[in-house]
């Protein structure tokens, strides 16, 4: 099957590097993360916003191929898309009479480094 071919504007199509080996992308997200504390001043007004914790956080679903594990990572587990190694916070795997799917949510603080 050939690529998508596109008329008209042009538009941001797939997933560019946001590969994870096993796995066929279905949809994936990235927003960033962070923590913000905020100090009020004695009128209970915002005075000063710490922040603090910065970083990036992913989130996907994808079909599992047959090199791909029916078993989710384990929350704290190393998963590397696009040569960035994210921290697992959530992960599951739905099988239905289907193609089985992978949804994942992981965290790269900018401060941390994962292996």
């Amino acid at each position: 099957m050939a690529a998508i071919t596109q008329l008209g504007e042009e538009l941001k199509i797939g997933f560019s590097t946001n590969v994870y080996t096993g796995y066929i992308m279905e949809d994936f997200s990235t927003d960033p993360s962070g923590v913000q504390d905020v100090i009020l001043d004695e009128d209970a007004a915002t005075g000063t916003i710490l922040v603090s914790d910065i970083g990036s956080r992913i989130s996907f679903s994808a079909i599992i191929k047959t090199a791909g594990s029916l078993t989710p990572p384990d929350v704290g587990d190393s998963v590397t898309i696009d040569a960035v190694v994210f921290r697992t916070e959530s992960a599951s795997v739905k099988q239905s009479r289907k193609a089985s799917i992978l949804t994942f949510t992981g965290i790269k603080e900018a401060s941390m480094t994962y292996s």
